[in-house]
């Protein structure tokens, strides 16, 4: 059985691991990311995979020690409402929900709009490439993702994809990273927590 000196112990553990990690996170300096342009109404097989193509695979002997973070954004040029987006959005992963649906429930989940975000998911990847391709294409497997060829291809959604590369960052520091943005930029669509 536990004691409350097991838990104390526990707790005073956890609290060093992670001051150490807060304190790797603030001496980290924001690499240039690599950026990509694309509109949902043009996410044909073709199209989603010469974006994917330039994208780093992350399996590369230089990418052992890396850790990929991404962001989706609107485009400055995107004339789609962000409510319209939602909508569109939600109405697909409603579709998930009715009975005698036989697709898979992938879609990740949606937030309440934090303010004037223009930020619409912060992720994090080992495989960017593999990750890319699984948000833009249609939900035939049965990872969570924003999928946006399912629901976003009438809508000519204009966005950046974004992907920065940090070398030799432990993944308790990396995690601190990702969850700082989320907390601080509030995308849309997907969930803040650990890999």
């Amino acid at each position: 059985m536990l004691t409350q000196t097991d838990l104390a112990s526990a707790i005073l553990h956890f609290d060093s691991h992670m001051r150490r990690a807060i304190d790797g996170a603030r001496a980290v300096q924001l690499p240039v990311p690599q950026t990509l342009h694309f509109s949902t109404r043009q996410l044909s097989a073709t199209r989603i995979d010469a974006l994917a193509e330039q994208v780093v695979t992350g399996k590369r002997n230089e990418d052992r020690d890396a850790s990929f973070l991404y962001l989706f954004r609107l485009a400055p040029d995107n004339a789609v409402p962000c409510d319209v987006m939602l909508d569109s959005f939600l109405a697909a992963r409603a579709r998930q929900e009715q009975d005698g649906y036989r697709g898979k429930k992938n879609l990740c989940r949606a937030n309440a709009p934090g303010g004037s975000s223009d930020v619409v998911y912060v992720g994090r990847s080992g495989s960017p490439r593999e990750r890319l391709k699984q948000h833009l294409r249609a939900s035939g497997n049965g990872t969570y993702a924003i999928h946006f060829a399912e629901w976003a291809g009438a809508l000519d959604l204009r966005l950046v994809f974004q992907l920065y590369r940090f070398d030799g960052i432990g993944d308790r520091t990396m995690q601190v990273v990702e969850d700082g943005l989320w907390d601080h930029l509030q995308p849309l669509l997907g969930k803040r927590g650990e890999q």
